[in-house]
């Protein structure tokens, strides 16, 4: 019985004894095997990584800016680029690429293609490209399977940057035998559209274009206008409407661009200046500067927005009363109306400047580097600088030249190279000029002599840099 039980007991010890080996083995080759899944997860990954590029910069001996230029990597397109370009004329066709990999793993081989010279390649990572044209790479990964390909451009501008384009627009202004053309900006029911005045044989017209369509001009009704010529070229936008004065020194209003009403309070206006806009920060109410007609003298007057009317000082003699170029611009948070050029009561062209802060009191800035003189101006501040384009001269010459000021009108340089009027542009005075959201300067109309019939032309200029995507 006893012999019976050990032998019992030896049987179950070496049952137990075969599951633990059993368990250890088992638990020995899951590990094995996860372990190695691990391992062929790497593997594959760090093969991915071998062809993807993380770093990539250009290099030219003769172009020190290249060597900052910095390039975007869209890993998803294969994509490289430089999103700031390199300037006008930089030639870039032997340029050295230096490449780095998201896996320091030895490559197994890049093949380049150069789209300028049209050849293939097998880049050792020193020889130059050209990069005229785009240049692809394609890079295989060192298991001679798994590859990856770039296209790689080199922005340079295609265009002189600081130098202004103008066309002609294919578009014929609408009007027959226009004498007077005056072309605004004005927003009615939340819509802003250009409105064209125009004076012609059978009187004034109406018409109206969408901001986004300027080849399509509907003509509009003209109510409440005196049967006394407007000087259109006065007409001005002040606090939402719009005022013009008559040839018999009346001023009308309109809220709506169609429809015209007396300003009953008015003082007999003998030509409209510009706009003062409201100073927020100073509590400065905005103004409508004109001259005035007071007790037989011209003085100066502003209305406020709410009808009130104030007057200045007399008129000096060497003031332009009409004709002068009216800027409405803001400096040092201080907002002022500029005057270039225009005529006398005596008959004067002026190359003098005025300006004002208040419409009654006004200072001859008198550049000391001016402009010559002239009446019938356009001007616009555009790209941050005061522009004047054209005008009659003081032999009723018409005028096609353009003057610019970096410091507010008080040093003027012609423009004699990349910003100019083309051949192609009529030398004209009485242009309506306007600078839209694009930086698209337009100018509509305009004469080529006095007493002649008014253009039917619309230009539209920009300078290069200012059509580049930010």
């Amino acid at each position: 019985m006893f012999l019976l039980l050990c032998l019992c007991m030896q049987q179950t010890y070496v049952l137990m004894e075969n599951r633990i080996i059993l368990f250890f083995t088992g638990c020995f080759t899951l590990l094995l095997s996860s372990c190695l899944g691990s391992d062929d997860t790497d593997y594959s990954n760090e093969i991915a990584k071998n062809c993807q590029i993380s770093a990539f910069t250009l290099k030219h001996d003769s172009i020190p800016e290249l060597t900052t230029t910095k390039f975007t990597i869209d890993q998803i397109s294969g994509r490289i680029f430089n999103q700031d370009s390199l300037p006008y004329g930089t030639v870039v066709d032997k340029v050295v690429a230096s490449v780095t990999y998201m896996s320091p793993i030895s490559l197994g081989k890049i093949e380049v293609i150069q789209e300028a010279v049209g050849d293939t390649l097998y880049w050792n990572g020193t020889d130059s490209l050209d990069y005229s044209k785009p240049v692809r790479f394609f890079i295989t990964a060192y298991d001679g399977i798994t590859k990856k390909a770039y296209e790689t451009k080199l922005n340079v501008h295609q265009v002189v940057p600081d130098s202004m384009v103008w066309a002609k627009h294919n578009v014929t202004l609408p009007g027959a035998s226009v004498s007077e053309r005056k072309v605004v900006v004005f927003t009615t029911n939340d819509t802003e559209r250009y409105h064209m005045y125009t004076k012609e044989a059978d009187g004034n017209h109406l018409y109206v274009a969408s901001t986004s369509d300027l080849g399509s001009w509907s003509s509009q009704e003209l109510n409440g206008l005196p049967e006394s010529p407007v000087k259109w070229e006065m007409l001005t936008e002040y606090e939402n409407n719009l005022y013009v004065p008559s040839s018999d020194q009346k001023l009308y209003s309109s809220s709506d661009g169609n429809t015209w009403t007396l300003v009953e309070n008015a003082p007999s206006v003998v030509s409209i200046l510009g706009v003062l806009q409201e100073e927020t920060t100073a509590k400065k109410p905005s103004a409508l500067a004109i001259i005035a007609s007071l007790d037989g003298t011209s003085q100066f007057a502003s209305m406020d927005k709410s009808g009130v009317w104030s007057n200045g000082k007399v008129v000096p003699a060497q003031f332009p009363i009409s004709g002068s170029a009216p800027l409405s611009y803001n400096l040092m948070y201080r907002e002022r109306l500029f005057l270039a050029g225009g005529k006398t009561t005596g008959g004067s062209v002026l190359s003098d400047t005025w300006s004002t802060m208040d419409g009654l009191n006004w200072v001859s800035t008198n550049p000391t580097k001016g402009f010559s003189s002239r009446e019938g101006a356009s001007i616009a501040l555009y790209d941050s600088t005061f522009f004047i384009v054209g005008g009659f001269d003081e032999k009723g010459q018409a005028l096609k030249d353009i003057y610019r000021s970096k410091d507010n009108g008080i040093t003027w340089v012609l423009s004699d190279s990349v910003v100019v009027m083309p051949n192609d542009y009529k030398a004209r005075a009485y242009t309506s000029m306007i600078v839209d959201e694009a930086d698209n300067m337009h100018l509509f109309g305009g004469k080529e002599a006095k007493g002649k019939k008014d253009l039917e032309e619309l230009w539209i200029g920009r300078i290069n840099r200012l059509g580049f995507k930010k």
